[in-house]
């Protein structure tokens, strides 16, 4: 025979081998199935290829991270040491801020105290001016904080 001869005969030979890159024991087919069974096999194939999609997708992430970055283990005790840090960070602004507001409270408590206080010994030192005054003139007056004098000028307590 020659090559024209054969080149012709085993192009429309069909081919009994599946190819390279399938097998015929994944193929499955739903053909020959009515109702029920033909939903839950379509069912069952459609599952069969949406899990062949995510091991590709696992398979390709996994080779981009360990390409690009390192390892999982390390991507992970990077991460739980960071945000270890970040919420010891936190703890410690919180104490400070417990901290500034404390002081900040003290002051505020003092000074009330403390105008209270001085407002209070303001009233007993006037009160002890004026019995001072009335004492030593009897012409006091209190209104203008003065007392007539024997030539019948006012004059300013002292």
């Amino acid at each position: 025979m020659s090559a024209g001869a054969l080149a012709y005969i085993v192009a429309f030979v069909p081919v009994s081998a599946p190819a390279a890159a399938q097998s015929w024991e994944s193929v499955r087919t739903c053909r020959g199935l009515d109702g029920r069974s033909r939903v839950n096999c379509e069912r069952e194939q459609e599952r069969d290829r949406e899990r062949e999609r995510e091991r590709e997708r696992a398979r390709w992430d996994k080779d981009r991270y360990d390409r690009k970055d390192r390892h999982a283990r390390d991507r992970d005790r990077d991460r739980d040491r960071d945000r270890r840090e970040w919420e010891r960070k936190k703890r410690k602004d919180a104490k400070k801020d417990g901290v500034v507001a404390g002081a900040v409270g003290a002051v505020v408590v003092g000074g009330l105290v403390a105008a209270i206080a001085s407002s209070e010994n303001k009233k007993k030192k006037e009160r002890q001016r004026r019995e001072y005054c009335e004492d030593r003139y009897g012409t006091y007056d209190v209104k203008s904080d003065s007392y007539r004098a024997s030539d019948g000028r006012w004059y300013p307590c002292e």
